[in-house]
This record gives C-alpha cells, structure tokens and sequence, in this order.
C-alpha cells in the first residue's frame, strides 16, 4: 500500500511538473496597481463628474436614454390577462396567487394583497430582492402583510427568472451568466424586469379596488433598484421608497451589483442622480443601512446622489433615513415607509396603523404552479433566448443574399462602440529563459506582455497561442512539441488574463463566474470584453506583421479566447489558419445544465439577433479547424449536430459569398 501511494505522489508530482513552462512573467512586482479596477474606476469617476457638473438631465430625456439602452417596453393596450389560481384569507386582508401576462406569451407568477372592507385602496407595487423564493421570501411577505393591513392593494410578483420563474419553477438566481445571455439576444434584464413592473401597474390600474391616483412602489436590494427605475419611467407611481439601493452609478463599477442592475452604456449617458430626479415632483424617500456591506449603497454613495436631486424636489417632496443595521428590509425600515405612503397616498386618513404581523404563509401555500391545475407555462430566460434563436433562424432562411460589409460594419458596431485602442509604444528587453519579451503600450493606458521564440523552421512560420488562463498556463508538452516541428511562438496575455489579471475583480466575483465584475463594468460604457480582446488580437498580430512580415501566422486558441479570435477572424482583412478548442457554436441555450460553462467575458449586446456564432464562422474566409466543439453549457457536439450545423454555414457562406474551410476533429 506505501508503495502504491509512493508511485501515485510521484506520477502526480511528474504531471504538475510537466504542465508548468518556462515562460517568464514581465511583471514581477507585487505592488503594481490593480491594471484593470484602476482605469475602470478612473473612468467612471471622470464620467460622473462630468454628469455632476452639468444640470440634471429632464425627465423625457431620461426615459428616452432608458429606453434605448434597456429596451424595455411600453404596453400600448392597457388591459392585462390574469388569472387567479388560488386565494388565502387572512384577518384584514386576501392573499390572492395570480398569473397575469406581461407581454404576449410572458406570464408572471405574483401575489394580489387586497384589504377587507370598501375600497377603492391606495396600491404598492412591492419588489423583492436576491432572496430566495423570490415575492414568497419572508421579508416581500412582511412587507405586503404590513401594507395590507393598513389599507394598501400590494402586488408582490417574481422578477424575471426568479422564484417561480426558474427552471422548473424552482429558485434560481436569474443573474451571471443567465441573465447576461438577455443582452445577447438584444434585451436585458433591468430592462425585461422593468416591463413586467410596468405591466403590474397596468394591473392594478384594471381593478376596480384599487384607486390609481395613489399608486406606490418600494422594494429592497436589488427590488430597490427595480423601484427606482420603476418610479423614473412611470408617472403613476405617486410614492417612492427604495431601500438599500440608492448610491452612484460610479460605485456600481467594480463592486458587486447583479445584471439586473446593470445598464449597458449607463455611465456614458448619466448618472444615478439624473434617473432618480426623474421622480420628481412625486414623492420620494431613501433607506439606506449604515452596515451595508455593499460599498455601492453605502450612505456616502447615496448622500451623493441625494444632494444632487434636492434642487429638485420640495422639503415635503424628498427624505432619506439611516438605519443602523446591514443589507436588510427590516422592522424599523418597514415602520418607515409606512409612514412615507401614509403620508402621500392616504394624506386624509386617521386611522391608526396596525403594526402587527400575522404568521407567514409557508411558501408552498403561495406557489402558483402545485396541484395539477392546467396553467399558461412561464417563459424562462433559457426559452427565451431560444425563440428568439428561432426567429433569427427564420428570418435569415428567408434573405436571398447577406451583404458581408454590411454585417461586418454592424458587429464593428457592437463590438467597438468607441474609439479603438491602438499601440503607441514598444518596448524590447534583454531575452529571458530563451523567450524575447516586447511590451506594448496603448493608448487607453493598457500594456500588454508579449514574447516570442523565433522559428527553427522558416518555412513553418509562428504560432500566435491566445490562452483563456494566461500565457502562464499554456502546456509545456503542447509549446515543446511545437518547437521540435520547427515552429516560432508568440504567447501574450488578453485584457485582465494572466499577467493582466485583476485581484480586485476576482475577489469580487468570489464563487460567481469570473469576469462577472470586470465584464459588467466595462459594459457601463457600452464595452464588451469580446470588444476589448478581439482589438487587443488585431493590434498583436499587427504587430507581428510588422516584425515579421514574412512569416506565416497560425492562430491558436481555447474557449473565451478562442471566441474572441472567431471575433477577430471576422473582420479581419487577412484570412490565417486557425486552430480553436472548445469554442461554442452558438449562444443559444441547448438542454445542459451549466450556465457556467464560459466565464462572463463572452457576452456582447445584440450578436445573436445579429446572427449568432454561425454568422462569424461564414464571414470568415480563414480555415478553421476546431477540436472538442461544445454548446453554451460545455456539452460535446454530436456527429449529428455537427453535421447539422456544417450544413447551416454553408448556407449562410453562400449567401455571404465567402471561402474558407471548417474541419473538426
């Protein structure tokens, strides 16, 4: 048995030992600035400025910039569907548990609080957090009991793709990966969740009970920032009060917000003070909790954007309260708003208010979807993504011809929505470990490490290897047998890989898929990673090209890499041979289960509605030779699949006219 251990140590030490390459790092120092926080934050710190120092924006253009960057939607038809499918009495009040449908085909699980007696009622749109169970928690329970008790109409309904709204109906947290896929298909999820807000005040607008001059909203966390929102597009919400949610858009760069807070291209346009000054003249009050442990609510975050809305707002019109407690919605905070919509939406009641709580009603007493009751199926995030796949299938089918610049200048578009980085500067250094280093300085303050060995071969040219881990973690064995078939290398490391890594952004993500943080501040200024690193691939290999104009290139990289090199092959006017590992072939969601499969690096607003990954491999005239093909959950590709898939970019190759070859092995 001691032996057998012995071998096994030795076998594992041999392959740990093997795996490790001689590629030596340009950055040795440990007290190097956080190379990716530090221009993220900077950025966003000069945008808000800039917003601060101009007036704040109007209302009108506020929506308009909402609009434009969410795409949320406005129901022209007032009327909504709904159904009940089940209702508790309770002293004081009815738990009505309804469906009704937002959008054609959408439809939302929620609870209808309604109090006893004659109405019409004041009503609250009362919007959850990141808890789970979503409007079935206990503090969107509490909330609502509180309300009803005193004379409020309250709606409780499950944001989108969570509570009910999951897979299977089951909790699930509907941001990361999951709820970026929406930007892909052209939709987010700040947006689709505002839409379904909206689409509940409809509601409550249709029911008789309900007195649609005194309509409020509040909400917690992240159902706070949903207030907000809410609140600056909807001139029916009469009372405002978000709770633990109201700081800087600033703050929201590099600290740890969910994709339903995200606006993509926000901070470009304006800052938090500019949405919430959008309430005005209507009543609004900030909670905010002095232990939050979210540093992007923290007190001096709100007090910010406080003082710049007051000029807005009356004495009687605007209020903020600090709690001394952490990311909560508790008792106190709940008294206190109480108070906020008694005072704007029953201002000539004098009933005393009922303060007592009546138990909470277990969560499987308040689900729409038990029994065996046929009900309309809810559209998750998954099958939403699909249909609009299908969609785009269709409509693609149908075009005789796809002009190829035409694409090309739309995913420029997307991918490149400011001005693109370019190299100012090199710098060469003395040879290391048998490797030549050259840094390359850009203009947006990037320094990208990059070394190369020459060829033994002449006639075999480079190989340009564009690891998703780093230039640190390329396999010795792989770099080793490239050499001995005479081939040069040249290794560098993409934005916030390796090297370029950003310790802030990884502790942030903790157990999320890294790049949640980094990916979602750059998208603030309309930025996506593929953007960032399929330009940093252009300005490598033009740097190549210069250095070594006669040398043929042979691209290679894996997963997010590989991705982002299918970006560049794109657009590019040179056509290379092209190796790629586990590169997706779409971004539709097939049936596996890990939404994780990729990291957050790879979302870019609009591409699948654009054409998906398809459309990038046809527009290609490089060869292509992919090995170990996966979908958007990491499953292998079925000989069927494949063939499938083949025939679907020939298709699309013809109608784009274009060469190339694709193999797989």
């Amino acid at each position: 048995m001691q032996t057998c251990f012995i071998v096994f140590i030795i076998m594992l030490f041999s392959m740990h030992t093997q795996a490790q390459n001689s590629i030596p790092r340009l950055f040795e120092s440990q007290n190097i600035p956080d190379p990716v926080a530090l221009p993220l934050t900077t950025k966003a710190a000069e945008l808000a400025c800039r917003h601060w120092s101009r007036p704040l924006l109007e209302s009108e253009d506020v929506v308009r910039i909402i609009r434009e960057n969410t795409n949320f939607k406005i129901q022209e038809n007032k009327n909504v569907s709904y159904e009940i499918v089940n209702s508790l009495e309770r002293s004081g009040f009815t738990i009505h548990t309804i469906l009704f449908e937002s959008r054609e085909g959408v439809w939302v699980p929620a609870s209808l609080y309604v109090p006893k007696g004659e109405g019409p009622f004041p009503a609250v749109v009362n919007s959850h957090g990141h808890w789970k169970d979503g409007r079935r928690t206990d503090i969107a329970q509490q909330t609502a009991q509180l309300l009803a008790s005193n004379g409020y109409v309250c709606l409780n309904m499950d944001a989108w793709g969570a509570g009910e709204r999951g897979s299977e109906h089951t909790h699930e947290y509907h941001g990361s990966n999951l709820g970026a896929s929406l930007m892909n298909v052209g939709e987010t999820l700040l947006g689709l969740q505002l839409s379904d807000n909206r689409r509940g005040v409809d509601l409550l607008c249709t029911l008789p009970y309900v007195d649609t001059d005194h309509i409020g909203a509040t909400g917690a966390s992240g159902g706070g920032n949903q207030t907000m929102w809410l609140a600056a597009t909807d001139d029916r919400i009469k009372a405002v009060v978000p709770v633990v949610s109201v700081g800087t858009f600033r703050s929201y760069v590099m600290n740890s917000n969910c994709v339903c807070e995200l606006m993509p291209d926000g901070l470009t346009h304006l800052e938090e003070s500019d949405v919430l000054a959008a309430v005005a003249p209507r009543a609004l009050k900030m909670l905010t909790a002095i232990q939050d442990g979210n540093a992007a609510f923290a007190p001096l975050q709100m007090l910010k954007t406080y003082k710049q809305i007051s000029g807005r707002f009356t004495e009687k019109q605007l209020a903020y309260e600090l709690f001394n407690s952490g990311h909560d919605y508790n008792t106190d905070m709940q008294r206190s708003m109480l108070n906020w919509f008694d005072t704007h939406l029953k201002p000539d009641s004098t009933k005393q208010q009922d303060l007592t709580i009546s138990p909470l009603v277990p969560v499987e007493d308040l689900s729409v979807f038990k029994g065996d009751k046929a009900l309309p199926s809810i559209v998750t995030t998954k099958d939403y993504i699909r249909i609009a796949g299908h969609n785009l299938r269709k409509r693609l089918e149908h075009e005789e011809h796809i002009d190829r610049k035409e694409k090309q200048t739309e995913l420029e578009s997307m991918l490149y929505p400011g001005q693109r980085d370019i190299v100012l500067r090199r710098y060469t250094y003395n040879a290391s470990k048998g490797w030549e280093p050259l840094l390359l300085e850009t203009r947006q303050a990037q320094f990208i490490p990059l070394l190369y060995r020459l060829p033994k071969n002449q006639n075999k040219g480079f190989k340009l290897i564009i690891s998703s881990k780093g230039k640190q973690q390329i396999d010795a064995v792989q770099l080793s047998e490239l050499e001995q078939h005479g081939y040069g290398i040249i290794v560098f490391d993409l934005y916030a890989v390796g090297e370029r890594s950003s310790q802030t952004g990884d502790h942030i993500d903790g157990q999320l898929p890294r790049f949640h943080t980094v990916s979602r501040a750059s998208l603030w200024f309309g930025e996506p990673m593929m953007g960032i690193w399929s330009n940093e691939i252009a300005m490598v290999i033009k740097e190549i090209q210069q250095l070594f104009p006669d040398q043929p290139i042979t691209l290679m990289a894996d997963k997010e890499a590989a991705l982002a090199t299918l970006y560049y092959t794109a657009l590019a006017d040179w056509s290379y041979p092209v190796e790629l590992n586990e590169l997706p072939l779409s971004y539709l969601w097939d049936e596996g289960k890990n939404a994780d499969a990729f990291n957050m690096a790879v979302h870019v607003p609009g591409i699948v509605s654009w054409g998906d990954l398809p459309m990038l491999l046809a527009l290609s005239n490089s060869e292509f030779h992919l090995s170990n093909v996966v979908s958007i959950t990491g499953e292998r590709i079925s000989d069927d699949e494949w063939g499938t898939y083949v025939s679907w970019l020939k298709i699309l190759k013809h109608k784009l006219n274009t060469n190339g070859k694709i193999s797989r092995n």
